[in-house]
C-alpha cells in the first residue's frame, strides 16, 4: 500500500517504520485519518489511549491538524526528540497525501523548575518570534511585516511601568518580592524584567505567595499583548504542488495474528522444503479415551512388554 492509502484507510491501523533521507525517524501509527508517532523503539502493542502518543495528526478533508506535541511532560522519551526532523517528515507527507494546508494552536511553552510560560506570549519579548515561525508557520497577528514591526515596538518599549500603569500596589508588591538590587524598576524593558527577575524566580524554590506573583506577573503580560492585537493563536502552513520532491521509505510491521502463527506449516526435509530454520510447537490434542481405543492401546502396550521380555 502506499502512504496515501495508509494513512486514509477509514478502518485500519498500520504500525510503519519511517525513514527520512537515509534517517530513522521513528515508529507510527498510520490510519484512520490519522498520523500518530509512537517513539524511536518497536512498541509491544497498539495504544489505547492518545496520551500514549508523543505526536497525533488528524487529517480533515485537505486540512491537517497538529492535535499533539510533546505536550505531557511524562514523556520523557518525547521531550528528547529533535523536532526538526518531524516538521521535516511532514513537509514531505502532507502534500504526498493530497493536504495543502497544515494549521495548529500554538500551545508551545517553556517549563521551569517552579512555573512556566506560555512562549506565544511572554517568549517573543524574549527572542522576538514566535516557536513554529522557525518551522514555516505563519499568523497575522505575529508574522506579518506590520506585525513584525509591531512586535520590534512593543520589545524596545515596553516597561514595567507600562505593564502596571494602573495598578501601582501590584507594582510595588512585585518590586518587593522580586527586585531587590534596581533602583530605576519602573523604567526596566519588559523583556529584561522576564530575563533578569521572572526567569531567575521561577529557576529557584520559592514560598508560595512568590509563586502567586510569579503566576499573575506571566497572565498579565498576556493580557496586555491581547489588549494589543496578539491573540490569534491559530499558525498555518500553506503547501504549493511541487512534482519533484522529497519521499519518505515506509516500512509496514504487520503484527502476525496469533491464530495464524499457531496453525503456520513449516516445511521441512520430508515434504521438500529443505533445512528447517524454525520450530513451532502445537499445543496436542489429545482424542477422548473410549473403549476400543482402551484395548489397542493396551494391546500394543503388552505386546512390546512380551518382545521386551524375550530381549533381557
Amino acid at each position: 500500500m502506499d502512504l496515501k492509502s495508509l494513512i486514509l484507510n477509514p478502518e485500519k491501523e498500520t504500525i510503519s517504520l519511517i525513514h527520512l533521507d537515509g534517517q530513522q525517524v521513528g515508529y507510527f501509527l498510520l490510519g484512520k485519518n490519522k498520523i500518530s508517532f509512537f517513539g524511536d523503539k518497536m512498541p509491544t502493542s497498539l495504544p489505547k489511549t492518545k496520551e500514549q502518543m508523543c505526536i497525533s495528526i488528524e487529517i480533515t478533508d485537505n486540512t491537517a491538524y497538529l492535535d499533539d506535541f510533546f505536550l505531557l511532560q511524562d514523556k520523557i522519551d518525547c521531550t528528547e526528540l529533535d523536532s526538526s526532523i518531524f516538521f521535516k517528515l511532514f513537509d514531505v507527507v502532507l502534500p504526498e497525501i493530497g493536504m495543502n494546508e497544515f494549521k495548529l494552536v500554538d500551545e508551545s511553552y517553556i517549563s521551569l523548575n517552579n512555573c512556566s510560560w506560555v512562549l506565544l506570549n511572554v517568549g517573543f519579548f524574549i527572542k522576538g518570534r514566535t516557536y513554529y515561525e522557525k518551522y514555516g508557520f505563519t499568523n497575522d497577528d505575529h508574522t506579518t511585516p506590520d506585525a513584525k514591526e509591531r512586535i520590534v515596538e512593543l520589545r524596545n518599549t515596553t516597561t514595567l511601568n507600562d505593564l502596571y500603569l494602573n495598578d501601582p500596589d501590584r507594582l510595588k508588591e512585585i518590586y518587593d518580592e522580586l527586585i531587590v538590587d534596581n533602583d530605576n524598576y519602573k523604567e526596566m524593558l519588559l523583556k529584561d524584567f522576564i530575563l533578569n527577575y521572572v526567569k531567575p524566580a521561577c529557576e529557584l524554590n520559592y514560598n508560595r505567595k512568590k509563586y502567586d506573583i510569579l503566576e499573575t506577573i506571566l497572565n498579565d503580560i498576556t493580557e496586555f499583548l491581547h489588549e494589543n492585537g496578539f491573540y490569534d493563536s491559530w499558525f498555518r502552513k500553506y503547501y504549493p504542488v511541487v512534482e519533484d520532491k522529497l519521499k519518505p521509505d515506509i516500512v509496514i510491521i504487520e503484527p502476525e495474528d496469533e491464530d495464524e502463527v499457531k496453525n503456520k506449516k513449516i516445511k521441512t526435509r520430508s515434504n521438500g522444503g529443505g533445512r528447517r530454520k524454525n520450530k513451532i510447537y502445537k499445543n496436542k490434542i489429545y482424542k477422548k479415551k473410549t473403549k476400543k481405543n482402551y484395548k489397542n492401546y493396551k494391546k500394543k502396550t503388552n505386546r512390546r512388554r512380551t518382545i521386551n521380555k524375550y530381549k533381557r
